[in-house]
């Protein structure tokens, strides 16, 4: 029966403490809050030590019998306590906190405030941390560190591509449930332990970039005594062979079904590639499914590595007699080199003005024999731009492949999106448009 303080609350006579004599309200114990705190010890029978197992290699902790969580902060610390220890869940506490320790002493102290019978009362619990390889961390320790592998590849001279879908995969963290991660010559491959964890990877690179996927298995151990068998599965996934400002040349049927030329630029590539022609500025999509089908239809002739810088002299716009308006689409426009005289193109980029720098493609030196050299001596590409105030963290040389990607971002919010972007003090900037480089 649960004791009613109220009711002894609303009786209007006192009678002695049994122990020191003064004056209380009556209650269930008859003694005063002094005496209560110094006699009856509630605290009495609750255990104060614990034995908390951890896998040293992953920094998981156990969850008997198979289970193993990670934890982050001291509030998740917390609720694996209350999860693991029901009689610590089960006490009446009012507050709890966490005192510090040396990390070398391999224990946590919590200390606890509980109220019991109107009595208050602070008491310490010690946990000891003891080591406990998880079932994962033994696996790779014995070699069998994978169970299905996902080999993400990209066929292509430049790596643009690559480098957004590697920062996408870090903002989202869909590395966490890898049990190794592998650099390969043209791609990645991610090692799972169980057979079901390459499926989100799969999933989400679906949603950032024109994938291919093929699956196969290969048996390794069978035991036809108990009819048990054990496969180690493969999912290699191919993306897009094309980066951003590759100069490509379609087949003609499929140019005249899109109503472009057959020499493109692409302009940007995510679940769709889209081109743009660099002579109309007409611009035209194609999807995964259109790309893979036919894939002999696009060859790359020239990529970024390529490019040449070029000065722009002087802008002509393209007037239309009728409307009397400028051309949104394209415009004329001359540039030149260190070791060339004035060369007459048109580009799709119609934002230039004199004096800009630009990137294009040398075709009038090019060892191509199916351009048109009269109308394609150098197709721009790019604008070159100075002092952006940008940087990239990498152990690789800092070359114009990274200054590009970089820009990239700078220029399109939808890249932004997937890519963790830090300040001077790396923290990482949450409104880009307001901030100021």
């Amino acid at each position: 029966m649960a004791f009613n303080q109220k009711k002894f609350e609303d009786l209007s006579y006192t009678i002695s403490c049994c122990k020191c004599g003064i004056s209380i309200i009556p209650n269930c114990f008859n003694m005063c809050n002094r005496c209560k705190m110094s006699e009856i010890n509630i605290v009495d029978g609750i255990k104060t030590s614990y034995i908390i197992e951890s896998c040293k290699k992953c920094e998981r902790y156990h969850i008997p019998p198979k289970k193993w969580m990670n934890i982050a902060d001291k509030a998740e610390l917390l609720s694996y306590i209350f999860v693991r220890y029901k009689e610590i869940r089960d006490l009446p506490i009012i507050s709890s906190n966490f005192i510090e320790t040396e990390e070398h002493s391999k224990q946590l102290i919590l200390q606890l405030e509980i109220e019991k019978e109107s009595i208050k009362k602070q008491f310490k619990i010690f946990f000891k941390l003891r080591n406990k390889q998880c079932s994962d961390c033994d696996k790779v320790e014995a070699k069998q560190y994978w169970t299905s592998i996902v080999q993400v590849r990209q066929r292509s001279n430049s790596k643009r591509t690559f480098l957004f879908l590697e920062q996408a995969i870090l903002k989202h963290k869909m590395y966490k449930d890898c049990s190794n991660i592998k650099e390969r010559k043209d791609g990645i491959d991610f090692y799972y332990i169980e057979r079901k964890g390459p499926h989100k990877m799969i999933s989400f690179l679906d949603t950032q970039i024109g994938t291919k996927t093929i699956q196969s298995n290969k048996l390794m151990t069978e035991d036809r005594n108990s009819n048990k068998m054990k496969y180690k599965f493969s999912h290699s996934v191919e993306i897009f062979s094309l980066c951003k400002d590759d100069l490509v040349i379609i087949d003609e049927p499929l140019a005249k079904k899109k109503n472009v030329g057959r020499l493109l630029i692409v302009s940007r590539v995510t679940t769709k590639i889209v081109f743009v022609d660099p002579l109309t500025g007409k611009t035209c999509e194609i999807n995964k499914q259109v790309f893979f089908a036919e894939k002999e239809s696009f060859r790359v002739i020239l990529g970024s590595k390529d490019l040449k810088l070029y000065t722009v002299t002087e802008i002509e716009k393209n007037y239309d007699r009728k409307s009397q308006k400028s051309d949104p689409t394209a415009i004329d426009c001359f540039i030149t080199s260190d070791y060339d005289d004035q060369i007459h193109c048109k580009t799709h980029l119609t934002f230039l003005e004199d004096g800009d720098q630009i990137y294009g493609y040398d075709l009038g030196n090019a060892n191509l024999h199916f351009i048109d050299r009269d109308q394609f001596k150098v197709i721009i590409v790019r604008k070159k731009y100075e002092n952006l105030g940008i940087n990239v963290q990498t152990e690789k040389a800092h070359d114009r492949e990274y200054q590009f990607f970089l820009e990239d971002m700078l220029f399109d919010s939808e890249m932004r999106k997937n890519v963790n972007i830090f300040d001077k003090t790396n923290q990482i900037i949450e409104n880009f448009e307001n901030f100021k480089l």
